[in-house]
């Protein structure tokens, strides 16, 4: 009876280890279940992650984007590397692929709707958006509280 005790013990720490290393595992991409980091998956796309600066239409580092690296749904960025593949084998490297954004946290939704409140605040007009007078009226239909990229990723 003893020496089942024991086993049974052995068997449940060592499923406790396993999923504390699957845990650590995890933390270190820190990413949801799911997605990768795009150039995990192909390092040749050019990413220019731009709300991670100060050179997107806020003109400051978004809430959210702590480092300028596009993740994306481990389908997604499975799809863009076979595209690159294919636009580099036919065109002989002369082409690339270039991602703009990806995952979007919700935490950074929210603060360009926070920003969008802030009417004043409009020194990336001349850049970003030149020929809109209202910028209240421009972003409600632009920026929803909803993140629109995650709804699209999860269809």
């Amino acid at each position: 009876m003893f020496k089942l005790k024991y086993k049974i013990l052995i068997h449940f720490f060592s499923y406790i280890f396993i999923a504390l290393l699957s845990g650590a595992c995890n933390a270190k991409n820190n990413l949801p279940a799911g997605f990768v980091y795009l150039a995990d998956i192909n390092a040749t796309i050019l990413q220019d992650i731009r709300y991670a600066s100060a050179h997107n239409f806020v003109g400051r580092p978004i809430v959210g984007y702590k480092r300028a690296t596009c993740i994306l749904t481990t389908e997604a960025a499975k799809a863009l590397s076979a595209v690159q593949a294919d636009l580099q084998r036919t065109y002989k490297n002369r082409y690339t692929l270039k991602v703009y954004d990806g995952y979007r946290p919700q935490r950074a939704v929210e603060n360009f709707w926070q920003w969008s409140h802030d009417v004043d605040d409009q020194k990336m007009k001349s850049i970003h958006y030149p020929r809109i007078d209202n910028k209240k009226h421009f972003l409600k239909k632009a920026i929803s509280t909803k993140n629109q990229v995650m709804r699209a990723a999860a269809q």
